[in-house]
Order: C-alpha cells, then structure tokens, then sequence
C-alpha cells in the first residue's frame, strides 16, 4: 500500500499485525506491495486448519444414525449423546483452562502436529468400531459398554486436543497479517455446516437404499440397513482422519514457507520481543481472549 512504501525504513507494519510486532517484523522479508512472501497462500491453508479445528467436535456429535444402532436396546440408547455432548463440552473448558499456562513450554508447531495427530488417532478408533462387525461378524462386537467406553474416551482425547490446537492456531495465527485471522475463524464456522453436509449425503444414501428394498426383502432389510449404517460410518470417520491429516500437511507446508519467529514460532517460552505470550502482565489476558475465541467457535458450531 501506499502507507507501507512510504513508511521509513526500520518501522515496523503495526496495523498488520498489532499483536504480533516483534514476530512480524523479524519474519520473512516483506514484499514490494507490503505482504510477506506466501502470505497469500497462506489464506487457503489457515481456512483448511480453522475446518480441521473444530471438526472433531462436528464430526462426534453428528452420526446419530450410528450410534441409534450401535445402542438399540440397551440403557445408552436414550444416554449416550447427551453423554458424549456434555463430556466433549466439559473436557475441552477444563483442558484450555488447565494447560493454558503451560502451553509455552512446547513450541506451536509441535503442539498443532501432536494435536492433529491425536485427533486423526480417536477418529481411526471410531472407525475400527465401526469396522469390527463388518470384518469379524455382527457376533464378535464388542458390548454397548465397551463400544461406549472406546466413544467416550476417544472424544474425551479429540476434546483435549481441540482445545491445544485452537489455542495454538489463535496465537500462530497473530503472527500473520489479519486476513489469515479471518480465514482461520471462517473455517472454524464452515466445520460445522460441512460436516453436516457430510452426514446429510450419508443419511439420504441409506434412505434411498432402504426405500429401494422390495416387499420380498423386508426380513433382511434390518441387516442390510445396519451394515449400511456401519460401513457409512466407517467412511465417515476414515473420512475425518483423512480430514486431520490433510489439515497436518497443510501446516507443514504452510510452516515451511512461513516460519513465524518469537514466542509462537521459536523454541520455547517467549525470552524477550513485545507482545510474547512469556511476559507475565500478558499471559492472562492473552488466555482470556483464546478460551472466549475457542468458546465462540465451539458456540457457531452449535
């Protein structure tokens, strides 16, 4: 811009970046028109980790179908997703909560990797639910109680690791100028409308395979439906550990182009620069400003 080029020389870009001076101005070398190399790819690559941010709580709380079967008849049928509702919730606001003073002594890059990773491994846990029958026979699942167990606890590792990653893309992200701030929560807010379209297409593809039964059919429709349910979630939760790793090269691609200095993007803690998240008069308010923009996320999602 015009302010930008005739800015003098040692000044940083403040308006870009105001929570991030001291990262953006030691960062990548600024281009002609006042935009760092890649910041325009960047766009795109922080819209795809603001989708995979929130998609675990998307993804767990929206294949009712699936678990309407695996619980039929027994006492969590009527339980288990409010059960799963409020836990995901409950885990996420103590995790951020807790691990908000610690988060400094692990660089960003490395806690949004192990995050994505720990989410990618609880959906490969819902899908290895979903497979069991299909691959060992209706008679060899494991029982409501198990199956329970393995949901809960693999929504209860998303939960927490949710909450690393959305306090991780918050304060990587301040390092960029505000667009990248922008494409991140329009992610955010697209991870629910996409996962629900998702579903939707799930849902209207066992409708149309149950309407499209003959009345000669009807003994096995109850089997043929209940293996639709389980393979469309097997591919449903597939599809969201492909989701995870496709959010994780995103961010090692994104990280090699750009790689944020300071606080968020150095080795650990934030030892000197303004505006790190190791100041002390700082760390509470900047904890306070990520817990509410994870909240509102978690809040659109709803």
């Amino acid at each position: 811009s015009v302010h930008a080029a005739s800015m003098p020389k040692g000044h940083s870009t403040s308006e870009l970046a105001p929570l991030a001076e001291d990262s953006t101005s030691s960062s990548a070398p600024s281009s002609a028109s006042g935009e760092r190399p890649g910041e325009h790819w960047s766009v795109p690559a922080f819209f795809a980790l603001g989708v995979g941010s929130l998609w675990a709580w998307n993804a767990f709380i929206t294949p009712t179908g699936f678990y309407a079967l695996l619980f039929e008849g027994t006492r969590w049928e009527d339980t288990f997703l409010p059960t799963l509702t409020c836990s995901f919730t409950l885990v996420g606001l103590v995790s951020i909560l807790a691990l908000q003073p610690l988060l400094h002594l692990v660089t960003a890059r490395r806690r949004v990797l192990v995050s994505l990773g720990a989410i990618g491994v609880a959906f490969g846990g819902a899908c290895l639910l979903a497979l069991w029958p299909l691959l060992h026979g209706s008679g060899s699942a494991p029982s409501p109680a198990a199956s329970a167990a393995l949901l809960l606890s693999s929504a209860a590792g998303a939960s927490v690791s949710q909450a690393v990653l959305t306090a991780s893309l918050a304060g990587y992200a301040t390092a960029f100028a505000p667009q990248q701030m922008s494409a991140l929560s329009s992610g955010q807010a697209a991870a629910g409308v996409v996962v629900s379209l998702i579903n939707l297409a799930r849902e209207a593809a066992a409708a149309r395979r149950r309407c499209a039964g003959s009345a000669g059919e009807t003994e096995d429709d109850g089997g043929a439906g209940g293996r639709g349910a389980l393979v469309g979630a097997a591919l449903y939760f597939g599809a969201s550990c492909a989701v995870a790793a496709c959010c994780a090269a995103a961010f090692v691609a994104l990280d090699a182009r750009h790689r944020p200095r300071g606080p968020e993007g150095g080795a650990k803690g934030g030892s000197g620069g303004g505006g790190g998240e190791g100041e002390g008069g700082s760390g509470p308010v900047v904890a306070l400003l990520r817990l509410a923009r994870a909240l509102l996320g978690w809040e659109a999602a709803l």
